[in-house]
C-alpha cells in the first residue's frame, strides 16, 4: 500500500530546508537543518518575532557537526559561538555533565553494559518553559513554583544477546515524590479558591 502525501503534509515538508556543508566552524565542515517557519501559513509576524526572541535570529536551525566517525555534535540556537565551544569540549573528550550532581545520582543506577544514556532533569525543562512564556508574554501554564530536584529521569540502550538491544528508564524517587507533593499543592490550592468563589 503506497500513501500519497496531503496538500498539508506537502506543505509541510517544504519548510524544512537541509544544507550538507553549509559553513566550516572550528576547522569542521557543517550541514544545517533549517525550519522555515516564516513561511508557513499558519504563522504570523508576531509569532514569528516572538520565536525569535526564545530562538535568537536564526529560528530552528539545527546543525550538525561530525567531529569523528562516532561523533556527532548537534546544536539548536547559540549560534556558531556556542557550537565552537561544543566542539572543543568534544574533541577533548570532556563530559561537563558527568559532573553534575544529578547526574552522577542517576548514572549511579544505571548498568554499566549501556550503549547509549540520556538524562532529562524535569525541574529544569519545567523553569526554561516559564521563561519561555515570560518571554513570549503568554500566560503562566506552570501555576507553581518549580523545586530543585537534582533528580534527572535516566534512559538508557543496552545490548542484549548478539542481536538485541533493552531500553531502560530510571525515575528517581525523589522525582516521584516531588510530583505527588505539587499534585497535593494545585489541589488544594483549587479547593481554596473553589471556595472562595462560592
Amino acid at each position: 500500500i503506497q500513501l500519497a502525501p496531503t496538500e498539508e503534509a506537502k506543505k509541510a515538508l517544504d519548510l524544512f530546508k537541509y544544507t550538507d556543508g553549509a559553513e566550516t566552524v572550528a576547522g569542521v565542515k557543517i550541514s544545517q537543518l533549517a525550519l522555515h517557519l516564516d513561511q508557513a501559513e499558519w504563522v504570523t509576524e508576531d509569532d514569528y518575532r516572538k520565536l525569535q526572541n526564545v530562538l535568537g535570529r536564526d529560528g530552528l536551525l539545527f546543525r550538525l557537526a561530525p567531529i569523528d566517525d562516532q561523533h556527532i555534535v548537534a546544536t539548536l540556537g547559540g549560534g556558531t559561538g556556542r557550537l565552537e565551544k561544543i566542539i572543543a569540549l568534544a574533541k577533548g573528550g570532556e563530559t561537563p555533565l558527568a559532573a553534575n550532581a544529578g547526574v552522577k545520582k542517576a548514572a549511579a543506577m544505571l548498568t554499566d553494559k549501556r550503549t547509549a544514556e540520556g538524562y532529562l532533569a524535569l525541574d529544569h525543562l519545567l523553569s526554561s518553559l516559564k521563561e519561555i512564556q515570560t518571554m513570549l508574554g503568554e500566560p503562566d501554564a506552570i501555576p507553581f513554583e518549580v523545586p530543585k530536584l537534582d533528580a534527572p529521569i535516566a534512559m538508557t540502550m543496552s545490548p542484549v544477546g548478539e542481536a538485541g538491544f533493552q531500553a531502560d528508564l530510571v525515575i528517581p524517587m525523589q522525582a516521584i515524590a516531588a510530583a505527588k507533593d505539587t499534585a497535593v499543592t494545585m489541589q488544594s490550592q483549587g479547593r481554596a479558591q473553589a471556595a472562595a468563589g462560592s
